[in-house]
């Protein structure tokens, strides 16, 4: 037995940095991250894993949260400020990470401007919004899975004179190297997080191997 709240918080945050590796630009520096609790700290901390971010932009409904939120997540290599609105952390940022329970969007399409990449990573469940739906026509859309996308992702506010086509690829598709993640400095390229379950599995089973290896963890007969 293990903790499956844990699993999923650390893997979600894995995820957002795989799409980062493959979406953003490499030469990215800079970041936003709306949303400062738990998981948008995993989140940076997973970004920084595969990108050599300098800055970092945040914004939280709470200010204290993103103040606190700054202070433990900043370095020297890599300072993180706090800014007043969602507008503020988009200006001039390379790879933008969404992690708010948000029901209305917050990240406008015009403040999107071309070789962004956004990680939008709260629309879990039906009715949450993050992301203005206009965005869709412009950005290379990739997804986790591309039936929960559509019902619970961003995509189930996809408008109908743009359609479910706008989906580009699953980043199983990308990571494999069936499709290319970015083609141009200027793509746009948004990744539509929802969450699989078999994610959980193997970072569980991955968790087991190493209890086991390094002889942590309690042995019970059932």
């Amino acid at each position: 037995m293990m903790d499956g709240n844990f699993i999923t918080v650390i893997r979600t945050g894995a995820v957002g940095a795989i799409a980062a590796k493959y979406l953003a630009r490499r030469s990215s520096e800079t970041a936003a991250i709306l949303g400062c609790g738990t998981q948008g700290r995993v989140q940076l901390a997973a970004l920084k894993k595969v990108l050599s971010l300098k800055s970092v932009k945040c914004f939280d409904n709470l200010t204290e949260r993103a103040e606190d939120f700054a202070v433990e997540m900043g370095s020297d290599e890599c300072r993180v400020v706090v800014v007043s609105s969602p507008e503020d952390a988009l200006r001039e940022a390379d790879v933008i990470v969404t992690t708010t329970p948000s029901e209305k969007w917050i990240v406008a399409n015009e403040w999107i401007t071309p070789g962004m990449h956004i990680s939008a990573m709260g629309a879990d469940t039906r009715g949450k919004q993050e992301i203005d739906p206009l965005l869709f026509s412009r950005a290379r859309i990739v997804v986790d899975s591309l039936e929960q996308s559509q019902q619970l992702g961003e995509m189930q506010h996809v408008p109908e004179w743009i359609g479910n086509s706008c989906i580009y690829a699953t980043l199983g598709e990308v990571v494999a190297g069936e499709k290319k993640g970015r083609f141009e400095e200027n793509d746009i390229t948004l990744f539509d997080a929802t969450g699989i379950a078999f994610q959980d599995l193997v970072t569980a089973g991955l968790a087991l191997e190493r209890a086991v290896a390094t002889k942590i963890g309690t042995w019970v007969k059932i």
